[in-house]
C-alpha cells in the first residue's frame, strides 16, 4: 500500500474559487496487513510554477469580475481549502442575486524544454480556450423557487488526477456499405478502446492490457470469427441497417502487434489477447492486410516480412505463418499491400516495404497458382492444390535521399495507391509521390519546415486526398485536382489546405464514415467521409473531409465511458482505480447550512493499494460500508478487506488484507459490482456470472488498525452462491459485459454489453443460489449505453440510448411502462431539442433516493433531471440560464420556447469534464472532474516551432 499526497485541488462547492497550493505531507502510521504499506510523496510543481499560477489566478479573476474591494482579496489570500456542500438548486424561475464569475482553480501549463516563450504562452492560450465552456456563469445565493428541478448539496472534486494516455495508433475496420465503421485505438499503456463514431464516439469495449506490453500497430480482418451469436434469428432489430451492422462486425477480428516481438488477436469479447505468436524475428513495427483473405504482414526487427494467415480450430483462433519475405538488411518500419485486381489471396499481389537503411522496397507475388493459370490447366476448386509455396521477388528498390546526412532517412508509413502510385512520409519531414512499378519519385512536399518526422498517412477512399502529420501536429491536405482537358498534362498533386488543432505530436491518423451524427448509428446513403487523428495530447481530432477547410474540427476528449470510480456511500469513501493501484479518499461530512465550507485537500486522501500484477487492473468496486474493495487484473480476482483508524470522527488511515480466494474463483473478470448483503457479482472473462458471499464470523464492528491480520485471514471466507453461464443465452457476444447495475433489493441487478439489437441488455434474479435469466430489454432506436433500477417498489429499470433516448421499463410486467406509452416509441420525436442537441451521450443514470419519479441523466459536459410526474417539454431549461455554453441560438418559431413554469428535463451545465456523479444521500450529491488544464500540463514537452509575430 502506498500512501501518496495528491497535488491538484479538491473543490466541493458549484462556485470554482482559485486557492493557493501547498504541499502537505502528514505522518500516518504503517499497516501491518498485506501488501505493505509504504510512505510516498508525489512530486510537486515548483515554487516558480505555484507563483505563476497565483498570479495567473488574479489576473483572470480581475478580468472576469471587475474591480475587487480589499476585503474581497484578503479572504481568498486566506483561502488554502475549498469549498464543500453547499445546496445547488435547479429552478425554472428567475434569481435575484448573482455573484460575480470565477475561473477555476487548475494548473497552469508547465513550461516546455523545447518551446520559447511566446509558443508556450500559444499553447497555454489554445487549452484555455478549449476549456472556457467550464464554469463562466456560476449563480448562487438563490431565494427557493417554487418548483426546483434539483434541491441538493454538491460535493465537487477536481484533484484526483486522472490522467487520459498518450494514443498510439488507430485501425478502422474496412469499409462496408451495409454497417457502420468502428475504431481501434490503441493507448500509452497498453489498453485498446474499440469507439464507434455514429455512436457520438462511445468505447464499446476496452482491453485494460498490460503497462509493459504496448500494441504499436493494428490492422483488420474481415475474419472468421465464431458468429453463431450474430447469426442467432431469435434476436432483434430496430432496423436492417443494425441487423447488418450486427452480423459484419461479428466476423471480424482485430490483430495487433508489440515491439516485444508478438502478433496476436485482440480479442473484446474475452477482454484479452488471443492467439499470441512469437514473430522470431525480433520486434513488430508494421503491419499491412488483404482483409478479405484474413491475411495479415508482418514487418519485423530482423528485416524479413512474415506472413500470417488467421483460422478457427475448435472454436479457437490461430495465426498461421504461411510465407516470409527474404531478409531487407534492415528493420521493416512501414508496409503496404495491394491486392491484385480481380485475384484472391497473395498471388499477384505487391508489397511495399519501407526500410530502415533509407530504401522503399516493391516485392511480387509470384506462385505456381500463376504459372498453372497461365497454362490454363486449374479450374475451380483445383486452385487449391496449387496453394502455398509462394515466391516473393524483389523488382523495384527506391531510395530516399538523405540531403547529405550520415544516417539514412527513415520511412514512417506507407500508402499505396490502385493506379500504381506510392506515397511515403519520412522523418525529414517530406510526403512524397512515387511511381510503384519505375521507381522514380514524381512529386515531394514539406509537411513542416523543421524536419520533423511525418508519422502517419491516409486516403480518402477515392484516393483524390492524401492526410499526414506527424511529430509536428501539423494536418496537411494533399489533393489531386481534377483536369478539365487532357492538354493540361499529367495530373499533379498539391498541397490545398491545412489544421492544427492538437498540441502535440500526432501518432496516428485514419479515415472512416460518418452515418449519423446524432448518435442512432441510422444508416445514410451517404456518409459523410471523415478524418480522425490522435496523439501524444490523448484527445481525438475529426474533420469532415470535403469541408476540411471551411469546418473546424471537432475535439472529443479522453474521458472514459465506463467511470474509474465508485463509492461507498455509508462510509463516505471514495475508489478511484488507476492502472496498477487503488486510491481511496474520503468525503466531507454533510453540512447544515446553506455556505460553502472548506475542506484541506490532503486530509482527503486516505491510502492506496498498490497490485503487483503485469496486468493492468481491469474493474473494481467497493462495498457500501467501505470494508471490502474487489478487483481483477487479466489474470486473477483479488478482495481485499480494508481496516480504518478514526481520529476525530475522520479517516486518517487504512490498512488493506487480502483474502484468499479458492481456484475456482480467482478468474479474472469484466466487470464487478458489490450487491446487498455482502455479495459480489462477477462478470468473467470466461463467459460465466458468478455471484460471490463473502461471510465472515465473530464481530466484524471492530474495524481498525489494531485487528490480528491472521485472525482477519481465518475469519473471513468467500463462498459461491450462484453460477450462471452467458454463452447458453441467445445474444451477441461479439461485445463483452462493461456494467452491472443492482436493483435495491439485491435480488435483480442487469448486465449492459455494447452493440445494438435485443439481447445487449439481460436482467438476471437471484433466487434460492441461483442466477436466473428473468428478461432481455427488446431491440431499441439505438444503442444502449447504461440501465438502472429506479427506487421504491415498483420494479422499473431505466435504459437510455446514445442519442438520449430514455425508455423505462417495468419488469413485472416485462413491458414499456405507462410513462412510455404516454411519450411514444420511439420517443425520439418528442424529446426535447436541448437534449438530442447535447454533443456527447448518457453516460451515467442517477435514480433520485427518494422519488421514485425522478432521475438523472450525467454525460461528461451537463446532466439532465428528468420528472416523469410531468409533461416532456419542447425545450429544456438550461442552468445556469447565462452559461456559455447554454446560449440560446436564434431558433425558428416551429422549435418552440421554453416553458418557465416546467422544470421537468432541466439541463445543468455548471459542471465540465465529469468522470462521475452519484448520490450518496437524499440530499447530497458527488461531482469528479477533471479539467483539461492539469491534463495539459502532464503532458511532455511539443517541438519547438516559430509563431508569427514573435
Amino acid at each position: 500500500m502506498t500512501m501518496a499526497a495528491e497535488k491538484n485541488n479538491i473543490d466541493s462547492n458549484e462556485v470554482g474559487v482559485p486557492v493557493s497550493e501547498g504541499i502537505t505531507s502528514s505522518s500516518k502510521k504503517k499497516g501491518s496487513g498485506k501488501p505493505k504499506a509504504s510512505k510516498q510523496v508525489s512530486p510537486k510543481a515548483t515554487p516558480k510554477d505555484k507563483k505563476d499560477n497565483s498570479q495567473n489566478s488574479k489576473k483572470d479573476s480581475s478580468k472576469k469580475g471587475g474591480k475587487s474591494s480589499s476585503g474581497k482579496k484578503k479572504k481568498k489570500k486566506e483561502e488554502k481549502k475549498h469549498l464543500s456542500g453547499i445546496k445547488l438548486t435547479l429552478s425554472p424561475g428567475e434569481l435575484s442575486k448573482k455573484t460575480e464569475a470565477h475561473t477555476p482553480a487548475c494548473d497552469k501549463p508547465a513550461k516546455r524544454a523545447r518551446k520559447d516563450k511566446s509558443d508556450a504562452k500559444k499553447s497555454s492560450t489554445i487549452s484555455r480556450n478549449e476549456e472556457r465552456n467550464r464554469d463562466e456563469t456560476l449563480d448562487t445565493n438563490m431565494h427557493e423557487p417554487k418548483r426546483a428541478a434539483l434541491n441538493v448539496q454538491v460535493h465537487r472534486m477536481r484533484h484526483l488526477n486522472f490522467r487520459p494516455r498518450a494514443i498510439l495508433h488507430m485501425a478502422t475496420t474496412p469499409f462496408n456499405s451495409e454497417c457502420g465503421d468502428y475504431i481501434a485505438i490503441s493507448r500509452e499503456n497498453g489498453s485498446v478502446e474499440l469507439k464507434s463514431p455514429d455512436e457520438k464516439w462511445r468505447s464499446i469495449a476496452t482491453i485494460a492490457g498490460m503497462s509493459s506490453k504496448t500494441v504499436d500497430v493494428m490492422t483488420w480482418l474481415c475474419g472468421v470469427r465464431d458468429n453463431r451469436a450474430s447469426e442467432n434469428t431469435s434476436l432483434s432489430y430496430s432496423s436492417d441497417f443494425h441487423k447488418s451492422h450486427t452480423k459484419i462486425h461479428g466476423q471480424r477480428s482485430l490483430i495487433g502487434a508489440s515491439k516485444d516481438g508478438t502478433i496476436f488477436v485482440v480479442d473484446f469479447s474475452k477482454g484479452k489477447y488471443t492467439a499470441v505468436t512469437g514473430s522470431g524475428g525480433g520486434g513488430i513495427f508494421a503491419l499491412s492486410s488483404l482483409p478479405s483473405d484474413d491475411l495479415v504482414a508482418a514487418g519485423c526487427e530482423d528485416g524479413a516480412i512474415r506472413i500470417y494467415k488467421l483460422r478457427r480450430s475448435d472454436s479457437e483462433l490461430h495465426l498461421d505463418l504461411v510465407s516470409t519475405i527474404p531478409h531487407a538488411g534492415s528493420a521493416v518500419l512501414s508496409l503496404a499491400w495491394l491486392q491484385n485486381s480481380g485475384n484472391h489471396g497473395m498471388d499477384g499481389s505487391v508489397i511495399y516495404a519501407g526500410v530502415a537503411d533509407g530504401t522503399i522496397r516493391r516485392y511480387e507475388c509470384k506462385s505456381k497458382i500463376s504459372r498453372a493459370r497461365a497454362k490454363g490447366s486449374i479450374v475451380g476448386r483445383e486452385e487449391e492444390e496449387f496453394s502455398g509455396n509462394q515466391t516473393w521477388i524483389s523488382t523495384v528498390r527506391m531510395t530516399v535521399e538523405c540531403f547529405g546526412r550520415t544516417t539514412p532517412t527513415l520511412v514512417w508509413d506507407l500508402v499505396a495507391l490502385a493506379d500504381g502510385t506510392v506515397v511515403s512520409g519520412d522523418s525529414l519531414g517530406h510526403v512524397q509521390f512515387w511511381d510503384g512499378k519505375t521507381g522514380t519519385m514524381l512529386q515531394s512536399f514539406e509537411q513542416n519546415d523543421k524536419k520533423a518526422d511525418v508519422l502517419s498517412l491516409a486516403v480518402t477512399p477515392d484516393e483524390c486526398k492524401v492526410f499526414a502529420s506527424g511529430i509536428d501536429s501539423r494536418v496537411i491536405c494533399i489533393e489531386r485536382p481534377t483536369l478539365k482537358n487532357a492538354r493540361d498534362g499529367p495530373e499533379q498533386w498539391v498541397i490545398t489546405q491545412a489544421q492544427r488543432p492538437h498540441t502535440h505530436d500526432v501518432k496516428s491518423i485514419c479515415i472512416y464514415r460518418a452515418h449519423d451524427l446524432t448518435g442512432s448509428l441510422a444508416r445514410s446513403e451517404d456518409p459523410d467521409i471523415m478524418l480522425c487523428t490522435g496523439g501524444v495530447d490523448t484527445k481525438i481530432c475529426t474533420y469532415f473531409v470535403k469541408g476540411f477547410k471551411k469546418h473546424r474540427p471537432k475535439i472529443w476528449f479522453p474521458w472514459p465511458t465506463k467511470s474509474p470510480i465508485s463509492i461507498a456511500k455509508s462510509a463516505r469513501v471514495l475508489l478511484l482505480q488507476r492502472e496498477s493501484s487503488l486510491e481511496l479518499h474520503m468525503l466531507a461530512p454533510r453540512q447544515t447550512e446553506s455556505h460553502s465550507m472548506i475542506c484541506e485537500e490532503e486530509k482527503t486522501f486516505i491510502g492506496s493499494l498498490d497490485i503487483q500484477s503485469s496486468h493492468n487492473i481491469v474493474c473494481s468496486d467497493v462495498s457500501t460500508d467501505g470494508k471490502y474493495v474487489v478487483a481483477s487484473t487479466g489474470l486473477a480476482l483479488l478482495l481485499f478487506k480494508v481496516y480504518y483508524s478514526l481520529n476525530d470522527d475522520r479517516i486518517t488511515d487504512c490498512s488493506p488484507v487480502q483474502i484468499s480466494l479458492d481456484e475456482e474463483l480467482k478468474g479474472p473478470c469484466l466487470s464487478v459490482k458489490f450487491a446487498p448483503n455482502d455479495r459480489i457479482i462477477c462478470v468473467g472473462m470466461d463467459g460465466n456470472i458468478q455471484v460471490l458471499k463473502i461471510n465472515q464470523a465473530g464481530d466484524s464492528s471492530k474495524d481498525d488498525l489494531t485487528n490480528d491480520v491472521e485472525e482477519t485471514e481465518s475469519n473471513v471466507t468467500v463462498s459461491k452462491e450462484g453460477l450462471h453461464n452467458l454463452q447458453s443465452e441467445t445474444v451477441n457476444t461479439s461485445f463483452p459485459v462493461h456494467t452491472i447495475a443492482v436493483a435495491e433489493d439485491g435480488k435483480h441487478f442487469g448486465t449492459v454489453r455494447g452493440g445494438v439489437g435485443s439481447g445487449t441488455v439481460s436482467i438476471y434474479r437471484i433466487e434460492n443460489d441461483c442466477i436466473q435469466n428473468y428478461w432481455s430489454l427488446p431491440a431499441l432506436e439505438a444503442p444502449i449505453t447504461c440501465v438502472a433500477f429506479l427506487t421504491g417498489t415498483r420494479q422499473e429499470l431505466v435504459a437510455t440510448c446514445s442519442n438520449f433516448a430514455v425508455y423505462v421499463f417495468s419488469l413485472k410486467d416485462r413491458k414499456l411502462s405507462a410513462w412510455n406509452e404516454k411519450t411514444g416509441f420511439p420517443i425520439t420525436p418528442n424529446l426535447p431539442l436541448d437534449l438530442k442537441r447535447l454533443p456527447d451521450f448518457p453516460s451515467s443514470i442517477l435514480p433520485h433516493p427518494k422519488d421514485n419519479k425522478k432521475f438523472i441523466l450525467g454525460s461528461f459536459g451537463a446532466f439532465s433531471i428528468i420528472n416523469m410526474a410531468l409533461a416532456m417539454p419542447e425545450r429544456c431549461k438550461i442552468f445556469p440560464e447565462k452559461h456559455l455554453r447554454g446560449k440560446k441560438r436564434k431558433l425558428d418559431k416551429e422549435e418552440g420556447a421554453v416553458d418557465p413554469n416546467n422544470p421537468n428535463c432541466t439541463i445543468c451545465m455548471r459542471y465540465n469534464s465529469i468522470i462521475h456523479n452519484d448520490f450518496i444521500s437524499d440530499e447530497e450529491m458527488v461531482i469528479v472532474e477533471q479539467p483539461w488544464l492539469s491534463v495539459f500540463a502532464t503532458l511532455p514537452g511539443a517541438l519547438e516551432r516559430k509563431v508569427f509575430g514573435t
